[in-house]
């Protein structure tokens, strides 16, 4: 093909699916690519803005049919048709007018421009579904226990129609549907989601209520690390003081005091193997936590004996007798005050309560932190 002649071919039909990309000019020679780009031109903010660049240090220009591609995104890559045969750098080198060159530059850039024709296929509508087509959807997922489905259903309601009146409650059944697919994470992020956009409206509760469960199917036994089992509480206890009369109040605070227990076993494990290492300053803390926080647990009993016993190994004798007086007055018949009453006898002294103990101030008696 001669490179003093500008042929034109008509383009081929682009790719299904094709969409117009800002508009670019490249050059490209037949039968492999050039070292550099000879010239590039780009669309920037406006389709009718365009920028040229010509790059005069090509080392080498291809000796025939250079070409000017339009280039498409679609489902495959493919360009579209040849549009300009010659090199234009080849043609300034060889000293071709340059208004003729710019000319030719211009038709070239109205031909490129007209690429964007030649997709006939026009993009889908977002959101076409209505929302309680969607929702209804969703519903009968949940019903076949298709959980996770249903909770991606749920979501395409708040996402497509985020306006609508199924919007709201999409997203609570959304972290209801992903809770009942153990999908914790998703629930919780879902519910925190509700409860911020919508903290006061009926849902509020079921959403406060599906947070605190997914932390507490998390709940690990005492021995093991007990952040899920904290973060349950703090979500029960939220529940209750939010929504004291929702119909989740109930089982909010059994729940409650069953992670409170198992909070407080923690403490005593962790504190039971520091005093077997004579840690005894370690244990004296985790017993002490049991005593400030978990005062109405099963564990308090232990508890106070325990520091009788650590605070007796350290020679803080003041301290041991006022936790021995504190748990003899209030649990009188406990094995743990027996035995913290012959500890202290062991060493020739009786329970007795000190003032400016921090267990006297702490200890109200009526299983409440002063």
């Amino acid at each position: 093909m001669p490179t003093s002649a500008t042929v034109w071919r008509p383009p081929i039909s682009p790719p299904s699916g094709a969409k117009r990309l800002p508009t670019k000019l490249f050059w490209n020679a037949p039968g492999r690519l050039p070292r550099r780009m000879a010239a590039k031109l780009m669309g920037r903010g406006q389709k009718n803005t365009i920028i040229a660049q010509l790059v005069a240090d090509e080392p080498r220009v291809p000796s025939q049919g250079s070409g000017l591609l339009c280039v498409f995104e679609g489902k495959r890559k493919a360009h579209l048709g040849v549009l300009m045969s010659g090199s234009l750098s080849m043609r300034l080198r060889r000293g071709l007018p340059r208004a003729a060159a710019v000319a030719q530059l211009a038709l070239a850039m109205s031909l490129l421009a007209a690429c964007g024709s030649f997709s006939s296929k026009k993009e889908e509508p977002v959101g076409t579904e209505q929302p309680n087509t969607i929702y209804g959807r969703a519903d009968q997922l949940l019903s076949k226990s298709s959980f996770e489905d249903a909770a991606r259903e749920y979501e395409k309601v708040d996402i497509n129609h985020p306006y609508s009146q199924e919007a709201r409650r999409a997203i609570v059944m959304a972290a209801y549907a992903y809770y009942k697919a153990g999908k914790y994470a998703e629930a919780v992020s879902a519910g925190q989601r509700y409860l911020t956009l919508h903290p006061g409206t009926e849902e509020a509760a079921l959403a406060q209520d599906i947070i605190a469960k997914s932390w507490y199917d998390q709940v690990l036994d005492p021995k093991r690390d007990q952040t899920n089992a904290r973060r349950a509480a703090q979500a029960y206890q939220k529940l209750l003081q939010r929504y004291p009369d929702s119909r989740y109040a109930a089982e909010a605070g059994n729940r409650l005091r069953i992670l409170r227990d198992l909070l407080a076993a923690n403490e005593m494990t962790v504190g039971r193997y520091y005093l077997r290492q004579n840690n005894h300053l370690a244990a004296i803390n985790r017993f002490r936590a049991v005593v400030t926080e978990y005062q109405t647990t099963e564990q308090i009993e232990e508890a106070l004996m325990r520091l009788s016993e650590a605070y007796m190994a350290l020679g803080i004798v003041n301290e041991a007798q006022t936790a021995a007086a504190v748990l003899g007055h209030n649990f009188p018949d406990s094995k743990w005050y027996k035995r913290a009453y012959a500890l202290l006898q062991k060493h020739g002294v009786k329970p007795q309560e000190h003032e400016g103990s921090w267990i006297t101030e702490t200890w109200k008696g009526d299983g409440r932190a002063a």
